[in-house]
């Protein structure tokens, strides 16, 4: 818990979307900070109108694994783990990733007419079997992944390589036993490769190629 806070407010640059912590945060000045530059230096930021930002209230949280999270829409939580990444390049990387998210939401090129909180709605609706592992929603929030860290690779913010991204799409079973198909590289070669894709896009591809994980 973190008890009663006194919130910490950050504008970030030109856009009126308010990034906040709690003081009793630990490495919450940090994680600030980082944002604050992350987003400043964000090659894709350009892609959205940053009126669009104006309701959102970014609010970090600490535990588990970086994510960011929609379902409080406009109140959006950005988790981060508990210990501070001590590499600073891989921290705005990462933080750059997660901001992609943000980014794309906001896009209409890539949204079309959906609202963000629409995108959560539609993305829990997809097909997902917990028992076998066979799950469109599984393979496109990893489609995704592959677009935000293929277009940001080419502008210099390495977060994870083209081979980790695959081998996360096709499933370390399936990896391993050599049980993926030709037509599935090429579709992830194609998001990876890509600079318009759009939501409807990615769902596609998810629904062609779901991802499958052979019971052990």
């Amino acid at each position: 818990m973190l008890g009663t806070a006194e919130v910490r407010t950050l504008d970030i640059a030109s856009s009126v979307m308010d990034i906040r912590s709690s003081a009793h945060f630990e490495y919450s000045d940090i994680y600030l900070a980082a944002l604050k530059e992350a987003w400043d230096a964000h090659p894709l930021r350009d892609q959205v109108d940053e009126e669009r930002l104006g309701p959102v209230v970014l609010d970090l949280e600490q535990g588990g694994e970086f994510g960011i999270n929609f379902d409080q829409y406009p109140r959006v939580v950005l988790h981060v783990p508990e210990e501070l990444e001590t590499d600073h390049r891989c921290l705005l990387a990462t933080l750059s990733h997660e901001l992609t998210h943000l980014i794309d939401r906001h896009d209409p090129d890539f949204a079309g007419h959906l609202s963000p909180p629409e995108i959560t709605s539609c993305i829990c609706e997809l097909p997902h079997d917990p028992d076998t592992y066979q799950s469109v929603r599984h393979a496109f929030i990893t489609y995704w992944n592959i677009y935000i860290d293929g277009r940001l690779s080419r502008r210099g913010i390495v977060v994870k390589s083209f081979p980790c991204r695959l081998y996360e799409k096709t499933g370390t079973t399936r990896w391993g036993r050599g049980l993926f198909c030709a037509d599935e590289v090429k579709s992830v070669c194609g998001v990876w490769e890509s600079e318009s894709l759009s939501f409807p896009d990615l769902v596609q591809r998810a629904r062609q190629f779901p991802y499958h994980r052979p019971v052990e």
